[in-house]
């Protein structure tokens, strides 16, 4: 789904107190992850995009062609059991990194 909403209305904020209630008040991150936030920016192509994943699960080599990177952050994503992706400011991202995001 897609939340949307003006600046500064709170969906971070509630996109974070979401995750939190999903880990049930765990501070470690646990397997399965469940969901994962992650914070974009207009300058960033896919292989930024799965370079900051694959940072956030402190998990594989961050290095190679955007296919292997993206093969192996889905990969990540599935081991870690993340169902839910949470990107904000996606609407910053450039056509094709959103379109290479979700295929």
């Amino acid at each position: 789904g897609i939340i949307m909403g003006q600046q500064g209305t709170g969906k971070s904020v509630g996109l974070e107190a979401y995750i939190k209630a999903l880990k049930g008040g765990r501070k470690l991150r646990s397997i399965p992850l469940y969901a994962l936030h992650l914070e974009v920016f207009p300058t960033w192509g896919i292989q930024d995009i799965c370079i900051r994943i694959l940072e956030l699960l402190n998990h594989g080599d961050r290095k190679g062609k955007t296919k292997n990177l993206l093969l192996r952050t889905w990969e990540a994503l599935k081991e870690f059991g993340v169902e839910i992706l949470i990107v904000d400011h996606a609407d910053e991202l450039t056509r094709k990194a959103l379109i290479s995001l979700i295929r």
